[in-house]
């Protein structure tokens, strides 16, 4: 029987320094970077973004603008030994080539990351949020060096320190959003919730839903606060209903949770947004990636609709300048 993929929805936050998001630099960092054919290399890894796209997923339709690609781990698998039932354990070195891929949907709009493990040992949302920003990163360097390149002779005198204050190298946070069901899930493993961590998580300008956060926000900016953390403990164990409600409001994707305490054996359970993210079902394997695509945006919609996944407003309207970048994006192309 055809195995069955499943669709991975996160928020894709980058960030460059205070002033700007994804999408303010998109053609100046963000489009150099994807498509630079580079590769990063761990050991004796190498990942890189095969066959990247700028399309419309939903024809004239700004908000489906995406960035699409296979995400490619290239790496060599190694045995040291096998076992014989006549011989036992027998020393047997042997080396394979293996490339497992994913599917990876960047939604520009949404900042919504759609992504789906093609096959066992598939490289992780988070590996492409790193490998995003080591390629990001070098883009930026080559976009301070040829800002200044043109602005060196100016009267505004920019100096080299000013410009990488003014462009910094990127911040990524892959978050993976929170699903309703399966937290509920998750929290009927505990036989005590002992701990429950929150953390407020960057955004790429979008404004938060619940009236929590958007307080919580508001304070941490006004204290010009990097990080902020709010924690609740308790060794007699919290009410899992007041968590889940609390749990629940964040599923816009804009922080980070850990629970700690114990399962119903009395074994330390740990769970963090990966544990009950929201995932669905794609249909049987095989299917070209472009068809594999499309279906991804069309459970993406439904998850829309069924207020599984929520998006926030947001503080700056992108819709005519993705426009325009598609469309020179094209022009460069043909």
């Amino acid at each position: 029987m055809a195995k069955k993929l499943e669709l991975e929805v996160s928020n894709f936050i980058v960030r460059f320094g205070e002033n700007y998001v994804l999408n303010d630099l998109l053609d100046e960092i963000v489009l150099p970077a994807f498509f630079s054919n580079s590769i990063r290399e761990y050991r004796d890894t190498t990942y890189f973004f095969h066959e990247p796209q700028f399309i419309y997923l939903e024809k004239d339709n700004a908000d489906s603008l995406a960035l699409v690609c296979r995400f490619v781990k290239d790496t060599v698998l190694r045995r040291h030994q096998i076992y014989s039932p006549n011989e036992g354990i027998i020393a047997d070195e042997h080396e394979i080539n293996s490339a497992p891929s994913a599917i990876a949907i960047l939604l520009l709009q949404s900042h919504r990351l759609l992504y789906v493990r093609e096959v066992p040992g598939a490289p992780t949302a988070k590996q492409f949020g790193s490998t995003f920003k080591y390629f990001m990163n070098t883009a930026t360097l080559n976009y301070q060096s040829a800002y200044y390149d043109e602005w060196k002779d100016s009267s505004e005198k920019l100096t080299k320190k000013k410009i990488r204050e003014l462009f910094p190298i990127p911040d990524v946070d892959v978050v993976p959003l929170v699903a309703s069901e399966s937290l509920k899930e998750f929290l009927e493993r505990f036989k005590q919730l002992k701990i429950l961590k929150v953390e407020l998580a960057a955004t790429n300008n979008e404004i938060d839903n619940d009236e929590f956060f958007r307080l919580w926000r508001k304070i941490n900016n006004g204290m010009d606060g990097k990080k902020s953390v709010v924690s609740y403990r308790s060794n007699e164990g919290l009410d899992t209903e007041g968590c889940y409600e609390y749990v629940e409001a964040a599923k816009q994707g804009n922080a980070l949770v850990e629970l700690k305490g114990e399962d119903q054996k009395g074994d330390n359970l740990v769970g963090t947004n990966e544990n009950f993210s929201v995932k669905a079902q794609l249909s049987e394997d095989g299917k070209t990636r472009a068809s594999r695509v499309k279906e991804s945006f069309v459970k993406y919609k439904e998850l829309l609709t069924d207020n599984v996944v929520d998006i926030g407003d947001h503080v700056s309207n992108y819709t005519t300048k993705l426009i325009e970048s598609y469309k020179r994006f094209r022009h460069r192309k043909n």
